[in-house]
């Protein structure tokens, strides 16, 4: 810590101690040059911290500023006294304090939205109690994921990747519907948060559920289902197209195991294990056959559409990658695709992760 400590000495700011570190950066304690705490927060990328630098500026109304230092960006943010809300709930609550957080995160969410921001990954984490002082407010932390409003694209994406969703992620953050999306995708994280404060009400849901034999599970299941062939179909027909439209222009006399893989991305269905193993197959014959980079984004896109449904590990995609782009001399086994690796979606409902 002694180099970010003797850096930001230089820009008035002493550093106290380190906060945590999350996927994207790490956080620490800071006094500024007026003698107030404030957080210091380290990013890879400039476009993300310079992002959420502006989200806490409208947001916070804290004069968040941006430092880039050997290739690695900082901004500053407010530092808000407490403890989260996930630690909180593990210490135990009352009643009372639970039905009082539950009005103020409502509160904050509300003058969120009102200042023109989604912030996309509500949870008990991102949230901060002052048991010391229960007047004080919920802090709703971390805009790293916040979005405007007014921003068209509000699906949650990276690097043609899902993400592994949280639990109290809204189900149309799972499909990119970003026309679905919007201040409500917010309050339904909010509404499940809202459900680990009183479990024994979803235990009482279950057995009224049991007693009149109503499968809310199977019902959600399948109206979640349908949303999923849909999206599945219409990547399907995307990927179709970008095959044909490489066979009728590459100068390869023989396309056989491209044809190959277009039949199969034609016979892929989503609750048929058999026919997503052929798709398989038939990518690892056309990735030995063809050399092309068009032909290997192609096919990277194919897994990804595959590991996007669940049917493969994501992590045999960035294998696959690796071997693409950084070292084309890996061993066939490192990125081989096993089909005990498979696990249908429409079979596993493990795969809704917000259920």
């Amino acid at each position: 810590m002694g180099f970010i400590q003797e850096t930001f000495s230089d820009y008035g700011f002493t550093i106290k101690k380190k906060l945590g570190s999350g996927c994207w950066g790490t956080a620490y304690l800071a006094v500024d040059s007026q003698g107030q705490k404030c957080c210091i927060k380290s990013e890879y990328s400039r476009r993300r911290a310079q992002a959420e630098s502006e989200a806490i500026k409208n947001v916070y109304g804290y004069p968040s500023i941006v430092l880039s230092l050997h290739g690695i960006h900082y901004f500053t943010m407010p530092y808000f006294k407490g403890i989260n809300l996930k630690q909180a709930m593990d210490h135990g609550l009352s009643l009372i304090e639970k039905i009082n957080i539950a009005m103020k995160i409502r509160e904050q969410l509300i003058a969120l939205h009102r200042k023109g921001y989604l912030h996309r990954d509500i949870k008990p984490d991102n949230m901060i109690y002052d048991a010391t002082n229960p007047t004080s407010p919920i802090e709703i932390i971390d805009l790293g994921r916040a979005v405007p409003l007014k921003e068209k694209d509000k699906t949650l994406h990276f690097s043609g990747f899902r993400l592994f969703f949280q639990p109290q992620t809204a189900p149309e953050y799972v499909y990119g519907n970003e026309d679905d999306i919007g201040e409500h995708s917010d309050i339904y994280s909010f509404g499940l948060i809202f459900c680990q404060f009183f479990p024994e009400e979803t235990d009482k849901i279950s057995a009224l559920c049991h007693r009149y034999d109503f499968n809310l599970r199977q019902l959600t299941f399948d109206a979640l289902n349908d949303q999923l062939i849909e999206v599945f179909k219409k990547k399907k027909e995307e990927l179709i197209a970008q095959c044909s439209t490489i066979i009728d222009t590459t100068k390869e006399s023989n396309t056989m195991s491209l044809e190959n893989l277009r039949t199969a991305l034609r016979n892929a269905e989503l609750n048929n294990k058999d026919s997503i193993h052929t798709l398989q197959v038939a990518c690892s014959n056309a990735f030995s056959d063809f050399n092309s980079t068009a032909v290997h984004h192609l096919l990277l896109k194919v897994y990804e559409f595959i590991a996007y449904f669940g049917f493969i590990k994501e992590e045999e995609v960035f294998k696959l990658k690796m071997r693409t782009f950084v070292n084309p001399n890996l061993n066939e086994d490192t990125v081989s695709l096993q089909e005990d690796s498979l696990s249908p979606v429409a079979s596993d409902t493990s795969y809704i992760r917000f259920a």
